[in-house]
């Protein structure tokens, strides 16, 4: 319950690439009282002898990636997929409806006031539209390629073909309702999952009561609000501004209705190209990447600050 009244169960989409740290945030979530469900256990379940997907599976793929048990030899199929794009595809298109339909059952059955889901491919398998809010975790390439040496055990080879089996972290980066930068340390993780539990608990996170605001300029400065939070773009000159948020992990939520606002100023006043400078940090730069941005080579004006631009 909310404020004294009975609600649906609200659902967090939790996705983000490997290694990232979904699965630490998901085991919080669960700490914090939310029923959470692992897509690629489920996903996993579907290779088990005796479910219907494994005979598509071997169409598929053939014999070779059966086990002597009868269930599916999961180190042979990666060896395949993971090096084929299609092959991936087209295993994806085999388990998701499978997975789904268990995730609505399971959900269905339990009933609860909040439910994590988490699934590398959340977005494609539009298991998004199912949720309130969708959660996205990332972190830099640099550290994604350091946990699957050091913990996972990869060789660097093997870390560089499953990093690059999947879509770039931008395309869920600019998706993401809930932004979960995980370059720091775990405490610094968790710590954000805890606040934005909060804000669930409170009825005013994204998807509940609240309604994302339009771009409103002031003095010269842009702002978009959505409860207590704020993004803001102040002018630095013609086309170019610098772009803050109060809550890191709102940006991309902020940012998105905010940035159509400034390209059109900067082209009605005459600039050839829209300039942001933002903190040097991973999720501002795949979230402008992913919006179509480009780095520049020289920085930005201030110390720890980088900057984007695009074509108008």
């Amino acid at each position: 319950m909310w404020g004294g009244r009975v609600m649906a169960t609200y659902r967090i989409g939790l996705t983000g690439n490997i290694a990232t740290g979904k699965s630490l945030v998901l085991k919080r979530l669960s700490e914090l009282g939310a029923y959470c469900l692992d897509g690629d256990e489920l996903a996993h379940d579907c290779l088990l002898p005796g479910h219907p997907a494994v005979a598509a599976v071997v169409r598929r793929f053939g014999t070779g990636v059966l086990a002597a048990e009868g269930q599916v030899n999961r180190a042979a199929l990666a060896a395949i997929v993971f090096r084929d794009g299609q092959a991936l595809a087209d295993l994806e298109a085999i388990l998701h409806p499978y997975v789904i339909d268990e995730i609505e059952r399971r959900l269905a059955e339990a009933a609860p006031a909040v439910a994590a889901i988490e699934a590398i491919k959340l977005l494609e398998a539009s298991l998004a539209s199912r949720c309130q809010a969708v959660w996205v975790v990332t972190c830099s390439r640099e550290r994604q390629l350091e946990r699957l040496m050091g913990r996972r055990g990869f060789s660097e080879p093997e870390a560089i073909v499953r990093l690059e089996a999947q879509p770039p972290a931008e395309m869920k980066v600019v998706r993401a309702d809930v932004l979960l930068e995980n370059d720091g340390s775990v405490g610094d993780l968790l710590a954000t999952v805890a606040a934005e539990w909060s804000e669930i608990q409170a009825g005013v996170a994204p998807g509940q009561d609240g309604a994302l605001g339009t771009p409103e300029r002031c003095q010269g400065t842009w702002t978009v609000r959505e409860g207590a939070h704020w993004a803001t773009a102040e002018p630095l000159g013609p086309g170019s501004y610098r772009l803050a948020v109060d809550w890191p992990s709102r940006l991309s939520r902020l940012c998105r209705p905010l940035l159509p606002a400034l390209e059109r100023e900067a082209a009605a006043s005459g600039a050839a190209h829209l300039t942001l400078r933002v903190p040097a940090k991973t999720g501002y730069r795949q979230f402008l990447k992913g919006m179509g941005y480009r780095e520049g080579e020289n920085g930005g004006r201030e110390r720890g600050e980088v900057s984007f631009s695009r074509i108008l």
